[in-house]
This record gives structure tokens, C-alpha cells and sequence, in this order.
């Protein structure tokens, strides 16, 4: 379950930011907040789902990839060679000093164990700066600590080593300056990180899903078929497909078949390991059947590749794997433009299953981006549930929660007050500015014509 994320000189964004998921004081949760028992007796308490807005370009989906590029550092970064450059490094581009500057992400959450840990990494393109792992306990008079697994400050200082099982020195001897300890340590089966690696490796999923074209359908077409084979025992595969008929698709039912021996043609420098790999890739498709007329009677049924319905229909089916997945597994899944190329109906719905605890419970949250403003609307999210993004002058994002503005009564429309840009992170666009830049111009394109 995650409790805060805190981002600092990562592309659009360059000073602190925080996202927490961490129920505000100054909201009443109607949709209440997950309260954890941790092993150690502490009540934690998250919320179930967050939505993210603000204009094109203020750094909504930059805030989004911060945790793909942390999960991809700590699933990653033990295979990296001396003097490999850390690609998710992506300092602020517009401020010279900032530049220069280590990136740095900060996360609390609690792992599957129970266990509330804070893990903090600070890097450049060249090496790891800060590293830092630790964890809270609670003593039977009931104080909190905070206490150490591992700290790593700089080249000069080395590791210190806090609460943690193995043979440290070997661990520290062998870590390249480009590589997490996290990663290199879980990697190398360290017991004493195996739950956080786990938490980032199996239960924080980001989807940036990209939609654009044809290939977006067929490649998703192919790995959720994939998928579904491997789950047909489980109730994903059965879900889906009662879903999917009650979603108003027009879609019975769907079926998962083995493709026909396709002889593929592969260049020479491509391994025969790799050319099973591909092949597996394809190995199944999905077929959709729907019912058949002719004329008005009807007559049967007929199948469709998957490949061949709608972008909204193809992104359902990819939706529901990953959200039934998440339900199932009690994940935090992070998806930017929930909402694109669906209905709003299905949007809610999606939202619905987090904030249901019969359909949630084992904790799952699910954090998005979206344009939709109707769900602004009280009765869909909480203030605290509700974050705004906007830039400052200098192109830096400002991350915040709307439960933080001062002076918000709890009868404002706040579909309203965003929409007339009283809350901030709407666009800044003067209608009068753009007619005048375009009559001007096709004026001066007739005059020398």
C-alpha cells in the first residue's frame, strides 16, 4: 500500500513534490480510507484510488513515470556495468544548476509483510549519490521508531548496515556506483530486502498506455492472450468475460484459441532462443463472438480477432486484466488517461471496484490521470482523493492535493470552480488571442498570394 511519493528534479518537475495517499484530517472519507494492521500493531491508513488533473504539458504523465522509472531502477540496475549511464535519470532541463543536480524519489509504503518501510534513492547519470532503507517499528509501550536496514551516502562513507541479514561486506565490495543496493541485494537472494523488492517488482504497476494505431491492438491482443491462458484456472479469465457482456459491448463472450502454425521468417542474427520467444508471443489470439442475423432474425453466432474491434474494446480487455489482477493481488496500479477512448460509465465503474470493499479487499489502490472534470463531482472522489498540476514561470510543475486550498466550502461546484480556473491547473488559453493569430495570418497569406 502506498502512503507518500516524493519526487524532486525529474523532467518537468525540479523542486519537492509530494503525492501522498494519506487521508486528509480536513476530509470526512465517505470512501474510506484502507486502515492496515502492520505486524507491529500500527493502524495505517491510504486511500483507495486518486486522480490526477491539470493542462496538456504540466507534467501529469511526468508524475506517473516517476514511479516507472523507480521501479525500473530497482528491478534494473544490478545489471548495469561499470560506467553504463542510469537512463531514468531526467533532471529538469530548463535551470542550468538544477540541471547538474541528482534526481531523487522518496516512498513510503507498506510491503506484504506488513511492514512500513521509507526508501529513498538520490542519482545522477553517472552513479547512485543516496541510498537509504528503512523501516518503522512499534515498541509494546507503543512508540514509533524509524530504524535503519541500510544507509548509503556517499563513495567516502561506504554502506552502514542497520537491521540486515547476509554477508554485508561482500554485498558492498561487489556494488557497482551505477547500482541500487536494493537491487543488487535482492538480486543475489538477501532475505532482508525481499519484501521491498516485491512490493516494487510485483505490486506497483504503472501502465502508460499507449494507444496509438493498429499496433497498440494487435500487440495487446497478443499478450493478453498470453495472459489469459495462464490464468484460465483463475477467476480473471471467467471475470472478464462476465464483465465484458455486462459492459453493453455487444459481445457475448470471448474465447482464447491456439493460431495456426504461421512460419515465420527470421534474419539470420536473431538466436533460436529468441525466435521461440517471439513465437510464443503469437502463439494465441483472442476471438470475440457476437450474435449473427440475418435480416432480423437471429441466426447464430460469429467471431471476431480481437484485433479487429474498437480501440475502446481493446483497452477494456487490457484494463480489466490488469485491474482484476490488482484487486486479486491488493496492488497499487498507476494508469495514466484511465479514461481515454472509453466511456465515462466505465470509468466509474473501474473506480467503483477500488472503492468497494467487497470487491476490494485486499487493498488495492488505483492512482490516474484524466481530463474527465464531472469527476470532480463530490460523490465520485474525496478532496484528498482529487490532485491539481499546474507550471510556474520557469516551466516547473507544482504538485497539490485540492483538499489543501484554503477557503473551500464544502457546497463549492468544484467541477465549476475548475472549469472558470479558480482552483488553478486549467490551461491558459485567451480564445480572442488564438482568432486573431490565425485571421492575421491568413489574411498576410492572401495579400501575397
Amino acid at each position: 500500500m502506498l502512503l507518500n511519493f516524493a519526487i524532486t528534479n525529474f523532467r518537468s518537475i525540479k523542486t519537492r513534490q509530494v503525492f501522498s495517499m494519506m487521508p486528509s484530517p480536513k476530509v470526512k472519507n465517505r470512501f474510506v480510507s484502507l486502515n492496515i494492521a502492520s505486524k507491529y500493531g500500527e493502524r495505517i491508513g491510504g486511500v483507495r484510488a486518486a486522480v490526477l488533473y491539470g493542462p496538456n504539458n504540466a507534467g501529469k504523465s511526468n508524475t506517473l513515470t516517476a514511479f516507472k522509472a523507480l521501479t525500473w531502477l530497482v528491478e534494473n540496475s544490478h545489471k548495469l556495468n561499470i560506467g553504463e549511464k542510469i537512463k531514468a535519470n531526467e533532471a529538469f532541463a530548463f535551470d542550468l544548476e538544477w540541471n547538474q543536480e541528482p534526481t531523487t524519489f522518496e516512498i513510503d509504503f507498506v510491503a506484504k509483510n506488513g511492514t512500513r518501510y521509507v526508501y529513498q534513492v538520490a542519482f545522477t547519470k553517472e552513479k547512485i549519490t543516496t541510498e537509504t532503507l528503512d523501516y518503522y517499528n512499534i515498541s509494546e509501550t507503543g512508540k514509533m521508531t524509524l530504524n535503519k536496514v541500510f544507509h548509503r551516502k556517499n563513495e567516502k562513507e561506504g554502506v552502514s548496515f542497520g537491521d540486515f541479514k547476509g554477508e554485508k561486506k561482500r554485498l558492498a565490495k561487489e556494488l557497482n556506483p551505477n547500482q541500487l543496493l536494493l537491487s543488487k541485494a535482492a538480486n543475489n537472494n538477501y532475505e532482508t530486502v525481499a519484501p521491498v523488492y516485491q512490493y516494487f517488482s510485483s505490486h506497483l504497476s504503472v501502465m502508460m498506455l499507449d494507444e496509438s494505431g493498429r499496433d497498440f491492438r494487435e500487440i495487446a491482443s497478443n499478450a493478453l492472450a498470453k495472459f489469459l491462458i495462464e490464468n484460465k484456472e483463475s477467476f480473471i479469465f471467467d471475470t472478464i468475460n462476465e464483465v465484458i457482456a455486462s459492459f453493453d459491448t455487444g459481445i457475448l463472450r470471448f474465447e482464447v484459441t491456439e493460431n495456426e502454425e504461421t512460419n515465420f521468417r527470421f534474419p539470420a542474427s536473431i538466436s533460436d532462443e529468441e525466435q521461440k520467444k517471439i513465437i510464443e508471443q503469437f502463439k494465441y489470439k483472442i476471438q470475440t463472438v457476437h450474435k449473427l442475423f440475418q435480416g432480423n432474425k437471429e441466426i447464430g453466432t460469429t467471431n471476431l480477432n480481437l484485433s479487429e474491434e474498437s480501440l475502446g474494446t481493446n483497452k477494456l480487455f487490457v484494463l480489466l486484466s490488469i485491474v482484476l489482477t490488482a484487486l486479486k493481488d491488493g496492488d497499487t496500479l498507476i494508469i495514466d488517461e484511465l479514461d481515454k477512448s472509453l466511456h465515462r460509465n466505465i470509468t466509474l465503474n473501474i473506480i467503483q471496484l477500488f472503492h468497494n470493499p467487497t470487491s476490494n479487499p485486499n487493498g488495492a489502490q488505483l492512482i490516474f490521470s484524466t481530463h474527465d472534470i464531472s469527476l470532480l463531482i463530490d460523490d465520485v472522489l474525496n478532496r484528498d482523493q482529487m490532485w491539481l498540476i499546474e507550471k510556474d514561470n520557469s516551466g516547473a510543475s507544482d504538485l497539490y492535493s485540492v483538499a489543501e486550498i484554503e477557503g473551500l466550502r464544502p457546497d463549492i461546484p468544484l467541477e465549476k470552480w475548475y472549469m472558470t480556473g479558480r482552483l488553478g491547473a486549467t490551461p491558459n488559453i485567451s480564445n480572442r488571442t488564438i482568432y486573431n493569430i490565425i485571421s492575421h495570418n491568413l489574411e498576410h497569406q492572401a495579400s501575397h498570394a
